[in-house]
């Protein structure tokens, strides 16, 4: 008697068939090993372990964005503060930075 999956084909045997993680875990982990983007599974840049190139530099560019986004948002509590702290000098603010 051959073990199939439902859709009628055998299953995977490979290193990471015997391990107690799920199947989307054992999906990612053969991504990895066989240098695949998680979004296309187009072959990975060198840059990165998960993502190819386009993936990759959209991912870093909105992580660019994030950061300068919080610099801005630190910045302008910052200012905020010491608004505060001009008009009611005994008051503390929400934030102190």
């Amino acid at each position: 008697m051959t073990l199939t999956h439902r859709s009628g084909r055998p299953p995977i045997q490979d290193e990471f068939t015997d391990l107690p993680i799920t199947a989307q875990a054992k999906f990612l982990r053969r991504l990895e090993r066989d240098h695949k983007c998680k979004i296309c599974r187009q072959p990975t840049c060198e840059a990165s372990r998960w993502y190819c190139l386009p993936h990759w530099q959209e991912r870093e560019t909105k992580s660019i964005q994030a950061q300068q986004n919080k610099a801005i948002e630190r910045y302008m509590t910052n200012r905020e503060v010491r608004k505060i702290r001009a008009i009611h000098p005994k008051r503390r603010p929400f934030r102190d930075y």
